[in-house]
C-alpha cells in the first residue's frame, strides 16, 4: 500500500511523502528497500537515511548493508565500493549517508544535514526526534530541483509533536506532498480466523456501535473495508482479558497508549497521554 501510493505521486511529480503508521507493520524496512533500489539504478544519486538515536541508526544500516550483499548476482546490482563512519558509497558512486537526529536537545541539534547535498532521504520515527532544529536544518538541505529527488518521512504518532505539525502541513500542501495513513488494519496477517482457539473469544460478540462507527470511517476515509477476523484481531490487542459476553473493550475506556499505536485513523495516531501535556 505505502509503495503503491509513493509511485503514485511520483506520476504526479509528487516528491514529498510522509506516512502516519501503526505499529510493526514494515514500513520502515520496505522504505529501505525503496531507497536502495533508488541508489542502485541512478547514478551518483545522493542519499540519507536518518534516525532518531544512533541504536537504530546502525541497525538500519547493518539491514541495508545485508540487503547489498544478498542480491543474486544476476541483478548486476552496483556493489559497495567503500564504507566509513557516515555512510556508504556505491560502485555507481551514489552515497548514502547514515544520520541521527538524537533524542533530546544537545549542542549539535540544528547542524543535521548540514554541508550536505541531497536527492533521497528517508527519515524514520520523527515522533522520536529532538524538535523542531535537526529538522529544519536538514530540510535546507534537501534538493527542489533534481528530478529524481524522493523524500519519505515515516512515523507513529506519539501526541502533538514536531512530527503532527509536519502532518498537518503537508495535508495542507497536496499539491506538493502526500499524506500517506498506513492502519493496523493494512497488515494481512493481523486477523483471528474461526479455527483460532481466540475466536470464541473475540469473535462471538458482533461490532458495537463505536466498532461499527470505526468500521465506516476506515471505509469512507481509506477505502478499505474492515473483516470480522480483523476486528477479533484488533479485539485482542485492545483487550487480551475481554470476555464473549463482556462489555465494550478496553479501548473505549481510555486506553490512549494502545489506540495511538494501533490506530484505526490518523486521528487516533496521535494522541496526548498525559506525561508530556505541560512542558517541564
Amino acid at each position: 500500500m505505502a509503495i503503491t501510493e509513493i509511485f503514485d505521486g511520483l506520476e504526479q511529480d509528487i516528491h514529498d511523502f510522509y506516512i502516519l503508521k501503526s505499529r510493526q507493520l514494515g514500513i520502515s524496512t520496505i522504505t529501505r528497500a525503496l531507497c536502495l533500489f533508488f541508489l542502485g539504478v541512478l547514478p551518483g544519486l545522493q542519499g540519507a537515511v536518518v534516525f532518531d538515536d544512533d541504536k537504530n541508526k546502525n541497525n538500519a544500516r547493518r539491514e541495508i548493508e545485508t540487503m547489498i550483499e544478498d542480491l543474486p548476482n544476476k541483478l548486476q546490482f552496483p556493489g559497495i565500493k567503500s564504507s566509513n563512519r557516515t555512510g556508504l558509497s556505491l560502485s555507481t558512486n551514489a552515497n548514502l549517508l547514515f544520520m541521527s537526529a538524537g533524542i533530546r536537545k544537545s549542542k549539535s541539534s540544528g547542524t543535521l544535514g548540514r554541508s550536505v547535498g541531497i536527492s533521497l532521504a528517508h527519515l524514520s520515527e520523527l515522533c522520536n526526534y529532538d524538535a523542531s532544529e535537526s529538522l529544519e536544518s536538514f530540510r535546507h538541505a534537501l534538493s527542489r530541483v533534481n528530478p529524481n529527488r524522493l523524500y519519505i518521512f515515516e512515523s507513529t504518532g506519539r501526541g502533538f509533536n514536531d512530527w503532527w505539525s509536519l502532518w498537518n502541513e503537508a495535508r495542507k500542501d497536496s499539491t506538493h506532498k502526500k499524506c500517506i495513513f498506513i492502519g493496523w488494519w493494512s497488515h494481512p496477517d493481523q486477523v483471528i480466523t474461526e479455527d483460532d482457539v481466540d475466536y470464541q473469544r473475540y469473535g462471538v460478540q458482533p461490532p458495537t456501535d463505536r466498532e461499527l462507527k470505526k468500521i465506516e470511517e476506515v471505509k469512507n476515509r481509506y477505502g478499505f473495508s474492515i473483516s470480522m477476523p480483523q476486528l477479533c484481531w484488533i479485539r485482542r490487542e485492545m483487550d487480551p482479558s475481554a470476555e464473549p459476553e463482556g462489555g465494550e473493550p478496553v479501548e473505549y475506556e481510555g486506553n490512549i497508549v494502545r489506540i495511538a499505536e494501533q490506530a484505526w485513523t490518523e486521528d487516533d495516531a496521535f494522541q496526548i497521554t498525559g506525561s508530556q501535556f505541560f512542558a517541564p
